[in-house]
């Protein structure tokens, strides 16, 4: 992989909370999938666990969820890591992982804290966070809108169909009539005195 790659690392949904402690979750976590991925004999091909973060404040709404980065040892994987992780099962919860929109930065996995201009830390996780919160309303807000637009279009459809059956029906009585005219003049032409 060239050096200046672009990197955008794992983002995972869904993690049940262990002992209420996001540290012992992360490190349990990190634990499990790369024991998947050594029982499933992909570790050469996607390489272990490299870092896994559960930000400090990531809890959900109810607090029984986490959410958490991570970057494996092969980076150029991630889109197919994605795809496996998303089939395994953590604590009785599916993990439900997808590749982060926004590029990473080996600042992420310092351990030093970074300090804004009011001389306030920045938690870039926390941030990270709340925009990917904000990043999946606005999608589900978006797939919602196609939906719907996508049902309108479906029923213009329809109604442009049943227009376009009156109009064939229409002109197939026109036809019809037409015919049965000329029909109706011939008969008269026959009895026509002359």
């Amino acid at each position: 992989m060239a050096a200046n790659a672009k990197i955008f690392d794992i983002y995972f949904r869904n993690i049940t909370v262990i002992g209420g402690d996001r540290r012992k979750t992360a490190d349990t976590l990190k634990l499990f999938v790369n024991k998947q991925i050594i029982r499933q004999g992909l570790d050469s091909r996607l390489g272990l666990v490299d870092h896994l973060k559960v930000p400090e404040m990531c809890k959900v709404h109810d607090g029984t969820t986490y959410i958490a980065f991570c970057r494996m040892e092969r980076t150029d994987r991630h889109s197919e890591a994605v795809g496996f992780l998303n089939t395994l099962t953590f604590e009785g919860r599916k993990l439900l992982a997808k590749l982060n929109e926004i590029e990473s930065g080996a600042a992420q996995w310092s351990t030093k804290t970074l300090v804004g201009e009011d001389n306030k830390p920045i938690w870039y996780h926390r941030e990270k966070a709340k925009y990917l919160q904000v990043t999946n309303q606005t999608l589900e807000s978006q797939e919602r809108l196609i939906a719907h637009i996508e049902r309108r279009l479906n029923e213009e459809k329809g109604k442009r169909q049943a227009a376009e059956d009156e109009l064939r029906e229409a002109r197939e009585t026109i036809r019809h009539l037409e015919d049965t005219v000329k029909e109706l003049k011939e008969v008269l032409a026959i009895y026509e005195p002359s």
